[in-house]
């Protein structure tokens, strides 16, 4: 994992593409106040959506989306027969009615219900299901309490449940769904003709073994252990960015006239250095935010410079002229010795206030007091 934090931490970025925000509610379905009922703390919910943005984002390896998730709200009910809810196909009138007076927004705002979802990690519904009966209201993902970060499941409490079940809401198969001549329909995902379990070495399971590749067995999309999975492929973003737009009517966010160049030294020690540039006006200067903690729209604290230090490795690898580099100084508060995490935007320079991601995701260090 250290040396994949460390690869990110060096990536440069040149898409113009901006950050497409999507709205969470979490939906807290409880049978009592206590912990042990499933009233988890909001801590646990915010954790939950960093979890999403680093693993969308790629905080770890793989391909990255420009998905960024905000919790907008969070609902608790105490209700013992939704809070052990039984998963059936097609969905139980309880789940209906449960959803029916929780459900909020969209077709584009994601709800989370936090429950015991039968003999299930997590259920979630599909983007083609929304032109089914009830569609939009039963639309959203169910994950058992304890696979949220800080829960007790043994091997599925690092939030990678809420993860795998989102990239279903956003069109994602199983990579397995099928078998082997099938697939899950996206080109870059090897064959695999059923679910691996555990953590298995990456290469060390073939299940179809006369085609090309071995087992995905590290995707989100699995059933391997929370923290051995750690990647979507290029084109599982692209399946989930054509089905946002596609089916669940989502825009993309954009940003005009802006491309990026980031260049982060590995480990950050005091500062994180980096540069971008505007393509269409070489020489203006663009503005840089760090947010703290947490991705832009979840209400982090956040740190602005202008780029206009120099910064030869942009110059030569773009042949242009000026400074646009950056230093950003990391708030004594930070470093205290616990890993922390640095999100790196730049700030459209036509003005409308639009951010984009200068990396995939977020940069992960720990400086010492």
């Amino acid at each position: 994992m250290r040396q994949a934090q460390e690869r990110v931490s060096a990536e440069r970025v040149r898409s113009p593409q901006g950050v497409t925000t999507i709205d969470v509610w979490f939906h807290v379905v409880r049978s009592g106040t206590s912990l042990s009922n499933g009233d988890v703390p909001d801590s646990w919910l915010d954790e939950q959506v960093r979890v999403l943005n680093a693993s969308f984002g790629d905080a770890t390896s793989g391909a990255a989306s420009r998905f960024n998730f905000v919790k907008r709200g969070v609902t608790r009910t105490t209700n013992a027969t939704w809070f052990n809810m039984s998963v059936v196909e097609p969905p139980s009138s309880t789940e209906l009615a449960m959803k029916q007076s929780l459900h909020q927004g969209g077709a584009t705002t994601l709800n989370i219900y936090t429950l015991i979802p039968g003999s299930y990690l997590g259920e979630s519904t599909f983007p083609s299901s929304l032109s089914g009966t009830n569609g939009l209201a039963l639309d959203g993902v169910m994950v058992h309490f304890n696979s949220l970060p800080g829960g007790n499941i043994v091997g599925a409490n690092l939030g990678l449940t809420a993860v795998h079940e989102v990239g279903h809401w956003l069109g994602l198969l199983h990579p397995w769904d099928g078998g082997c001549f099938v697939g899950d329909g996206v080109s870059d995902t090897p064959a695999m003709d059923g679910p691996v379990y555990g953590c298995p070495a990456l290469g060390s399971v073939d299940s179809c073994g006369t085609l090309p590749g071995v087992d995905p067995v590290k995707n989100y999309m699995g059933y391997v252990d929370d923290v051995c999975m750690w990647e979507f492929t290029p084109g599982q973003v692209t399946r989930m960015t054509n089905l946002y737009t596609g089916l669940r009517g989502g825009v993309l966010g954009s940003v005009s006239g802006f491309v990026s160049e980031g260049l982060w030294q590995s480990p950050i020690i005091s500062t994180i250095q980096g540069g971008a540039y505007d393509y269409d006006t070489l020489g203006s200067s663009i503005q840089v935010r760090i947010y703290w903690d947490g991705p832009a729209g979840s209400g982090a604290a956040y740190s602005e410079v202008t780029a206009n230090q120099p910064n030869t490795y942009i110059n030569e690898v773009y042949s242009v002229s000026g400074n646009h580099g950056f230093i950003v100084t990391v708030p004594a508060s930070l470093k205290d010795g616990q890993p922390h995490r640095a999100y790196v935007y730049g700030v459209d320079s036509s003005g409308s206030g639009q951010l984009t991601h200068l990396t995939y995701g977020a940069l992960t260090f720990t400086i010492a007091p």
